[in-house]
């Protein structure tokens, strides 16, 4: 993983509210603690997660349970508000993510594994793989400019390892609880029992 001195700027793009803090949480919070400035984009707007309470309502709920995630460790909040499920490689979705990332100008891209089991993250993986490549080219118009050269771009491991062979590795043990802080402000998404501290938080 790039040093400290080497990374001003990391994007994280993750397909749902809540994707970045359970799989790469401890690497953002690490990267924060170190000054680097870190934004966190959700693609999709989580509002299709509750049985109970209305899509628009549960969507509002997440992106404010995202939000104050971000905040534990300064970081920056964003979301594409693309539906659940509904994730794709589309000319406009793709040119938010474009404008995003060069936006940010991030010097690393963390996204997910493209080849993890939920449709809406291997389409994320995908797409930012794509545009981590398209962000450095001017023919692909957005309202900033285009980055000098492609993002470096690494992946963070599938849930439970599906098909996934991990190269570099972070120790995070130092930064765990800022980890588990954050992942407990996605109080819709936890049991009563992660809510208030108990029970584990496996990522």
């Amino acid at each position: 993983m790039a040093e400290s001195g080497k990374v001003q700027r990391v994007l994280a793009v993750c397909a749902h509210p809540d994707d970045c803090e359970m799989l790469c949480g401890g690497t953002l919070a690490l990267f924060a603690a170190q000054g680097v400035a870190v934004t966190i984009c959700a693609v999709a707007r989580g509002d299709k997660g509750s049985r109970e309470v209305p899509p628009e309502e549960f969507a509002a709920q997440r992106h404010a349970e995202a939000t104050r995630a971000a905040d534990v460790i300064g970081a920056d909040f964003v979301c594409l508000e693309v539906a659940d499920g509904d994730v794709a490689a589309t000319p406009e979705l793709r040119g938010k993510l474009l404008e995003t990332m060069r936006r940010v100008r991030p010097n690393l891209i963390l996204t997910h594994w493209p080849d993890d089991y939920h449709a809406d993250h291997r389409a994320t993986g995908d797409l930012v793989t794509d545009c981590s490549w398209f962000a450095a080219s001017p023919g692909h118009r957005t309202q900033s400019p285009a980055v000098d050269q492609p993002v470096p771009l690494f992946y963070m491991d599938a849930l439970a390892g599906l098909s996934f062979e991990p190269t570099e590795y972070v120790d995070t043990s130092g930064v765990w609880a800022k980890k588990e802080e954050m992942i407990r402000c996605h109080a819709s998404q936890l049991g009563p029992a992660a809510q208030h501290g108990e029970g584990d938080l496996v990522a």
